[in-house]
């Protein structure tokens, strides 16, 4: 059995990459613009990208798309790892993904709606911010991570992470990880609007009211889901026993504790 692992240079991937390696079932076939040891595939806005996409699919049983870029890329495309095109589309936006989940999302407006204003003399005047950009509220408790596995929208294992450091690229370095959490309850009502499929990652803060509110829907593995593998639950590893099983037969019951990783690598 062959997984393809894209964006396989970058966080994500490659500790993807690395722990189905680890697993040892099945060929690994990593992919990534400029990384070593990896099949060459363009980048996603690069000309020929689904052509090279598609060449390698055709000799692969399952894909990890592990970049937003490329997820982006196969909406409209049939890809066996992905989830739906109705999440992708939604997971991509975050304007549309909080305007599809309003209970559990903060309010949000889009910049094409806005102006700034300054407040006071000499700077009077008014700038429209750009179309592109929204403004949230502000969520200023704990930011939880929640990496999961889920099979056409059944979940089959999810692992609470509360994100006590982070990287300068926003990786989470050192984790406190729940055995049983409320913000697993916010992914499960994410996937009752927006059914998921594969390795799969939201993230989530706390409201000043309490409330846990969805900050991010990643529809492929977070950049800390090494944590989740130090805890006890190997998420790729129980991907593949789905292929090969359709079942999980690997713990998928996380071990609760803090936990750190050095780069991508992680230690207890």
């Amino acid at each position: 059995m062959k997984i393809l692992v894209t964006a396989a240079a970058a966080p994500a991937g490659r500790a993807t990459v690395e722990l189905l390696r680890a697993d040892g079932r099945c060929e690994v076939v990593a992919a990534d613009p400029k990384g070593e040891d990896c099949v060459q595939l363009p980048m996603a806005e690069a000309p020929g990208y689904l052509d090279a996409l598609q060449h390698i699919l055709e000799y692969v049983d399952w894909a990890v798309i592990a970049c937003d870029a490329e997820l982006r890329m196969i909406i409209g495309h049939e890809v066996t790892g992905a989830c739906p095109d109705h999440t992708l589309i939604n997971a991509l936006d975050k304007y549309r993904l909080y305007c599809c989940l309003p209970n559990i999302a903060p309010q949000a407006w889009r910049g094409c709606d806005l102006w700034i204003k300054t407040r006071t003399w000499p700077r009077t005047y008014s700038t429209p911010l750009a179309e592109r950009d929204i403004i949230t509220e502000r969520l200023p408790g704990p930011e939880f991570s929640i990496d999961a596995l889920y099979w056409h929208g059944r979940e089959i294992a999810s692992v609470v992470r509360e994100r006590l450091e982070t990287t300068n690229r926003g990786i989470c370095s050192v984790a406190q990880v729940y055995h049983e959490h409320p913000a697993a309850d916010v992914m499960r009502t994410v996937n009752d609007s927006l059914p998921l499929h594969g390795i799969v990652n939201i993230q989530c803060r706390t409201h000043q009211d309490g409330r846990l509110l969805l900050t991010d829907l990643n529809a492929r593995p977070g950049g800390g889901i090494g944590l989740s593998a130090q805890a006890g639950v190997d998420l790729p590893a129980l991907l593949v026993d789905m292929l090969l099983y359709d079942e999980p037969r690997g713990n998928a019951t996380p071990q609760t504790g803090r936990y750190k990783q050095e780069s991508h690598k992680t230690t207890r």
